[in-house]
């Protein structure tokens, strides 16, 4: 009679033990910020709670016609095991909201202050004979801005969609009068380390062509303003200084942390800007 008990609730067991251990996998890769964390956590959840434990307790109390104690310890036990997992995840959530998007957001609203600020000192000078200049280099400041927003929109797109199928629009990010902002807390795997592989790491294209056009944008600021006047700002304009450099399999960088050093290589600029715009003024 054991042994036929035991061999019917066997296919149990392994659910059990399946639901256990994809379970403390999904705990883990929540705690790593790696991918499939959430989905291994709900694949646990519902082998032990809706499969294994359901069919665990019918086996074996079916012909009971009172409540087990063990049938308590086993719930007790449960809720000890998916409390403390529901807790950690809500927790790792809230300290992306903390320590990520507001950070993020800080760069955009000083993007945004920036753009405008030097956008004004363009105007205001708009009778002077330093004018063209001024607006010239306003001009391919802009550009370089477009440039580098275009790279994060093809970031979140390549998140967003499927392996090698970008999505085709990102609702995820809204146009603004200074450009456009990304909106952080609507990004579905804000730690993907796929996008910056694709566009970030030397080699790419992207990242060979934003090299290239920085060192013409470098070239063409030597060229209205002295040179040693750009030194202090000479890490600033590297896009080295805050992109990945060496083989990508040494490290990865995840969509939230490419996203964050783009923003930062566009305030540089715009930080950069503000200073020829207002040394040009003064002559």
């Amino acid at each position: 009679m054991n042994d036929q008990e035991n061999k019917a609730k066997r296919p149990v067991y392994i659910l059990g033990v399946a639901g256990s251990v994809i379970f403390v996998a999904g705990m883990l890769f929540k705690i790593q910020h790696w991918q499939f964390a959430t989905l291994f956590m709900i694949t646990g959840i519902i082998l032990l709670c809706v499969l294994a434990f359901p069919m665990f307790t019918w086996l074996t109390w079916k012909k009971e016609s009172h409540i087990s104690s063990m049938f308590i310890f086993m719930v007790i036990g449960f809720l000890l095991i998916i409390v403390p997992g529901a807790l950690v995840n809500l927790n790792l959530q809230h300290s992306y909201q903390d320590y990520y998007y507001p950070n993020n957001n800080q760069q955009n609203a000083l993007s945004d202050y920036l753009f405008r600020n030097n956008s004004s000192l363009v105007s205001r000078y708009s009778d002077s004979l330093t004018y063209p200049t001024m607006e010239q280099l306003h001009t391919k400041t802009t550009r370089m801005l477009a440039i580098i927003s275009n790279i994060q929109e093809k970031m979140v797109q390549e998140s967003e969609g499927q392996p090698g199928k970008p999505a085709l629009s990102a609702g995820q990010i809204s146009q603004t009068q200074t450009g456009q902002e990304i909106l952080y807390v609507k990004l579905s795997r804000p730690f993907d380390p796929g996008p910056a592989k694709v566009f970030l790491l030397p080699g790419c294209s992207a990242r060979k062509e934003l090299n290239s056009l920085m060192s013409e944008y470098v070239n063409y600021l030597t060229s209205i303003t002295p040179a040693e006047d750009l030194l202090k700002y000479k890490k600033i304009l590297d896009t080295e200084t805050f992109l990945p450099e060496g083989n990508p399999e040494e490290g990865e960088l995840s969509l939230m942390s490419g996203l964050h050093s783009l923003e930062i290589i566009k305030n540089g600029l715009l930080t950069v800007e503000s200073y020829v715009l207002n040394k040009i003024a003064r002559h």
